[in-house]
């Protein structure tokens, strides 16, 4: 197969034919557009942000105070390093996101700082985690609050993702925390 202009694939064709001696024949022909992305088009992916691994050392703390779910600061080091984990910067290089991995291999936590939410970054942040998760060759999951509203509607609308249904319905998953008292 070739991948060329059409001068350079005729020419292609000719000196093939010609090395096989009329043995290598077109078997398929298809035109096709060419597309790719600019310099900007590609930063426009990323919102203006750069989406990368977690540095534990460097954001473990901030991810750890702005996790609601967080259960000590050594617990969430241990699973930003456990466990795949994405942060995204802003242009200053500042922490304006990240997505956690659970221990059942799910994207288990989400979060934007508020001065960024409303353009995509979170659907950025969660998509690289989802491609990380994928090419580990784990089932991609996740659990939304139903009283996220924003998350969970545009989940249920997002081309990506299906909710769990049980017998043709959509069925909720209850999540029940404990602590053991002293």
């Amino acid at each position: 197969m070739i991948s060329a202009d059409q001068p350079t694939a005729d020419a292609f064709e000719s000196a093939v034919a010609e090395i096989f001696d009329g043995k290598a024949k077109r078997s398929g022909n298809c035109n096709c557009g060419m597309f790719y992305m600019t310099k900007a088009q590609r930063d426009e992916l990323t919102l203006g942000f750069t989406l990368q691994l977690v540095n534990v050392a460097r954001d473990g703390d901030t991810i750890h105070t702005s996790w609601k779910n967080g259960i000590s600061l050594d617990i969430t080091k241990a699973r930003l390093s456990s466990f795949p984990a994405i942060t995204a910067r802003d242009k200053n290089d500042n922490l304006a996101g990240w997505a956690i991995s659970g221990r059942f291999g799910q994207i288990s936590n989400e979060f934007v700082v508020p001065e960024h939410r409303g353009i995509g970054l979170g659907r950025a942040v969660e998509l690289v985690q989802a491609q990380q998760l994928a090419r580990k060759g784990r089932r991609v999951f996740k659990y939304v609050e139903i009283t996220n509203e924003i998350v969970f509607n545009t989940s249920l609308r997002s081309s990506n993702w299906t909710m769990w249904r049980e017998n043709g319905e959509r069925k909720p998953i209850y999540f029940r925390k404990f602590e053991i008292a002293n």
